[in-house]
């Protein structure tokens, strides 16, 4: 499948600008594919409505504690807002304590009480499918045995894209084959299906190699995001857009014509959905964002994003302050937006989702401006209010400073550190997996994980390092041996480690030297 920024239906127009990053284009091609937590939370709801015609308060969650990090910038952010900072009344939190859910879509679903991850190899069987999904163990040390301890097969021809875990159960999407997308459910205890898997998606949607998922541990139920089987031209039709299932029935609700996703986050305290879409951004001053629930589509618009071709792809978001942040695929800065207090507003046929206080409610960090690639790949961190940010184009890593309390006009700079990680074991410069966003975070470890575009490791960057130390994560690997033949060890004892996936899960057969010099070929 080539199905990319270039070469997919409304990629065409955009090939042109997309020109100067030669660096990354054959590598896009090859490249498709929770100790519990205990935060108290409340929420403060206001009154609810429609779109037609009158506003909606999101609601909002407030942590009764939170880690508060200082760090100093190692270079100086991008374009900031100038109004002041206003933070907003706190309430006393009266919720029980909950487990974190992933809050932005990825490859990876995560259990970070387990240390397991499940990985979507949307790379494996070429375009009659075959997938397969990498379980991927973190308590392995990976220089002396197989961290991949399962390899999930699908069963049929379908190529998973997006992957989320429950704490019960693992949810993939899978498709592009051409006979509609499916949502595979498999028990996170033995890696088995629950009865019905996988279901099909709404008649008429496929994942068109970029379907994700999200869980709502709220509602108990799936945010799924779909694309039109018969001819993906990413614009909002009857096939097109996201859709929520059931898990506890197992059944899809509507489709909510939407533009197709690039990436979805979501919030899963108010139910808000902000979907970063092709189809709906540059050029200017159309570069809008979708946002909305499992009831509307609606459109977000802000100076920082209107004004700029930075075109947002990767999406988070902190539900504790309605804080998100979108990755920029043609520029090397990430879009902090602040949507708490925001509201829907206008008609069905073209609500908006207005942001609270003064146009930007947002600001622009650039966090990678001294290399010059992009910023697309992102992962707030919920319990320490940070946000993990990579880059598809080269080895850059940054983690960004966030409002740790909800906050009316959100005002900059805000904080950063950024870094590079170490060649990859295979001698390889990382660079991180293009779609449907390659990037999740280990709450319970302060951990950010990233799979590589060619699904030869999954990195894991310890984020206290990246925040205390940047510089030590660029530290190369250390002398030894990494599993599956390589000469050095899969860790630079810096903060970064390196788990080999392609011994079991993706080209077992070939030789490393052979997937050293096919993988250089693609850079």
């Amino acid at each position: 499948m080539k199905n990319d920024k270039t070469t997919r239906p409304l990629g065409i127009w955009r090939a042109g600008r997309r020109r100067w990053q030669h660096r990354w284009t054959g590598a896009l091609s090859a490249a498709r594919a929770r100790a519990a937590l205990a935060i108290s939370l409340v929420i403060a709801s206001a009154a609810v409505a429609g779109c037609n015609g009158s506003n909606e308060r999101l609601v909002i969650v407030v942590p009764t504690a939170t880690a508060t990090v200082v760090v100093t910038s190692t270079m100086t952010p991008g374009a900031t807002p100038t109004p002041t900072h206003t933070p907003t009344p706190t309430v006393t939190p009266t919720a029980a304590p909950t487990p974190l859910s992933a809050t932005g879509s990825s490859v990876f679903g995560m259990d970070c009480q387990a240390q397991q991850v499940w990985v979507a190899l949307n790379n494996t069987g070429g375009v009659n499918g075959d997938g397969k999904v990498a379980v991927v163990d973190l308590t392995v040390d990976p220089d002396k045995s197989d961290p991949v301890k399962a390899l999930i097969d699908l069963g049929n021809n379908d190529i998973p894209s997006g992957v989320a875990a429950t704490g019960k159960q693992v949810l993939v999407t899978a498709g592009a084959t051409g006979h509609g997308g499916h949502l595979y459910i498999f028990k996170q205890s033995d890696n088995s299906r629950v009865p019905g898997s996988p279901f099909a998606f709404p008649a008429g949607s496929d994942t068109n190699g970029d379907g994700c998922v999200i869980f709502d541990p709220v509602r108990n139920q799936a945010i799924v995001s779909l694309c039109n089987t018969l001819g993906c031209s990413g614009l909002p039709d009857s096939n097109t857009g996201w859709a929520f299932f059931d898990l506890a029935t197992n059944k899809f609700g509507p489709v909510i014509e939407a533009a197709q996703p690039d990436s979805v986050s979501f919030n899963p305290v108010d139910e808000l959905v902000i979907a970063p879409a092709d189809a709906i951004d540059p050029p200017s001053p159309f570069n809008e964002i979708g946002a909305g629930d499992s009831t509307r589509f609606c459109t977000l618009t802000d100076k920082n994003l209107t004004d700029t071709a930075g075109d947002p792809d990767g999406s988070s978001a902190d539900r504790f302050t309605n804080i998100f942040a979108l990755g920029n695929f043609s520029v090397p800065s990430v879009t902090v937006v602040n949507l708490n207090g925001a509201t829907f507003s206008g008609p069905t046929a073209r609500c908006t989702l207005d942001e609270a206080g003064v146009d930007p409610n947002s600001v622009d960090v650039g966090v990678f401006v001294n290399s010059g690639d992009n910023a697309d790949i992102v992962a707030i961190n919920e319990v320490t209010h940070q946000a993990f940010v990579g880059s598809d184009l080269g080895p850059d890593v940054a983690l960004i400073e966030l409002p740790n309390a909800p906050v009316t006009q959100l005002t900059g700079p805000l904080p950063f550190q950024a870094s590079a990680l170490p060649v990859e074991p295979d001698g390889s410069s990382f660079a991180g997996l293009v779609r449907p966003f390659t990037a999740t975070v280990d709450t319970c470890k302060n951990q950010g994980l990233m799979v590589d575009n060619s699904f030869d490791f999954v990195a894991k960057v310890d984020l206290k390092t990246l925040h205390d130390s940047a510089v030590k994560i660029s530290t190369p690997l250390a002398p030894g041996t990494c599993f599956g033949g390589f000469s050095v060890s899969c860790s630079n004892g810096n903060g970064v480690t390196y788990y080999p996936l392609h011994a079991l899960s993706v080209d077992g057969a070939a030789s490393t030297d052979a997937r050293r010099r096919d993988k250089r070929q693609l850079r």
